[in-house]
Order: C-alpha cells, then sequence, then structure tokens
C-alpha cells in the first residue's frame, strides 16, 4: 500500500532540517511501543489486545544532506517485505518548508493484510500523517 502528504510549516530550513534529523521521535508507526537504539535507528514494537507485544520492525534511517530528505526502512520480523518512508523538505518562500511524506507498507503475501489495508487506507494515511506531522511541528519548537 502506498501514500503520501504534504504540509506547510513556517518554519526555516535549518530548524526544519534539524527537527527532521530526529526521525526517531516522528513515531511513523503510531501506537507503537519505541525503543530509540541511535539516532538511525530504532524498534517499534506492536501491542495487542492483552498488551503483550506482537511484532517488532526494526527501522533504520539514512539522511541526504544536500536534498534536506530521509529515507526509513522498516523491517518487521513477521513478514517478509519492507516498508519504506520517505521525508523530505522543500523550501516554500511564502510559508517556509514544505515536508513531504511518502508511505509504502508491505504487506507481504499475506492477502488478508492486503484487503484490509485497501479498505483501510484512507484511515491509515490520516493517523500516521497527523502523528508524523504533529510530531515533526513539537520537534521544530524544541529546535528554535
Amino acid at each position: 500500500m502506498k501514500f503520501e502528504d504534504s504540509k506547510k510549516f513556517s518554519y526555516s530550513m535549518d530548524t526544519a532540517w534539524q527537527a527532521l534529523k530526529m526521525v526517531n521521535r516522528l513515531d511513523v508507526e503510531p501506537g507503537s511501543r519505541v525503543e530509540i537504539i541511535s539516532d538511525d535507528q530504532w524498534k517499534a514494537y506492536a501491542t495487542g489486545l492483552l498488551g503483550k507485544d506482537t511484532a517488532c520492525t526494526l527501522y533504520k534511517a539514512t539522511f541526504d544532506e544536500a536534498n534536506h530528505s530521509v529515507t526509513v526502512i522498516g523491517d518487521r520480523d513477521t513478514k517478509k517485505e519492507e516498508d519504506i518512508i520517505k521525508l523530505s523538505l522543500e523550501e516554500d518562500g511564502e510559508w517556509g518548508v514544505v515536508l513531504y511524506l511518502e508511505m509504502e507498507i508491505g504487506f507481504g503475501g499475506n492477502p488478508i493484510a492486503k484487503a484490509i489495508g485497501k479498505m483501510m487506507k484512507s484511515q491509515m494515511r490520516d493517523v500516521v500523517t497527523e502523528s508524523v506531522f504533529g510530531n515533526f511541528e513539537i520537534l521544530c519548537r524544541e529546535v528554535e
């Protein structure tokens, strides 16, 4: 499943880029328990109905300073396909910057997960983008 979104923020490129470098705090998997390993690696644990961890995704980020972008690869222990998240900044003279979010969630060969993903795509996009954009705003305020 793929989706993309963008949002304008009234911060300088320097502030926005410093905030984006804290990608491990953007909560790209809302509702998970996060264990930060380093600036460019973290684990997100999905929690089941009984409060126990049901899956773990190891996220690794690669930063492109020249293009003000970050690519995050998520490798979940319960599936074969990786999740790919690309976040990039672009200056917008009128507003400050635009943060672009592109996400590709792999469901592997699981037909049930694929069907649910198609039905819930809009809601999943809304939850993820709200979390990422909201946390980005908080990080920008911290950097200022």
